[in-house]
């Protein structure tokens, strides 16, 4: 639905620094951020696509669990779109699936968390490798 309110320009994503792409959505299991210029028209027709989203699913969007970060927005205008989708104003940078979200970049001590995580669940999972490969040669060992 977003893709062809893109499409007919009801709606409009945000352009990427290579200028070619646009990017109007990302989604992960019951996670989604959805991206639109500084537009408040554009806004409206997202709040009447998510309502048919909901009327052609069966499925509830819980606005209150939602957040509206508005990036080159006054404050009041993000107040304002906040109120009509019924949700909470949020700030970068802020996470999304565990890992750092910024319009800006990040310095390298934000990453640090999220390099240590990657390192201790390769090591616990090389270990269980490795032990599977072991007792694989053990039991394969104990055949002749």
């Amino acid at each position: 639905m977003l893709d062809h309110s893109n499409s007919i320009g009801v709606t409009k994503g945000i352009v990427l620094e290579d200028g070619s792409s646009m990017l109007s959505l990302l989604q992960f299991t019951d996670d989604t951020l959805i991206f639109l210029q500084n537009n408040e028209i554009f806004l409206d027709f997202l709040i009447n696509i998510l309502i048919c989203f909901e009327m052609i699913s069966g499925l509830k969007i819980n606005f209150n669990k939602s957040s509206l970060i508005g990036i080159n927005f006054s404050d009041l205008s993000v107040r304002r779109m906040a109120e009509k989708f019924g949700c909470g104003i949020g700030k970068l940078p802020c996470k999304y699936l565990g890992l750092p979200l910024s319009h800006k970049s990040l310095s390298n001590n934000i990453w640090l968390p999220v390099v240590d995580n990657i390192k201790k669940r390769i090591n616990s999972w090389q270990g269980g490798l490795i032990f599977q490969v072991f007792k694989a040669v053990l039991d394969f060992g104990q055949e002749f």
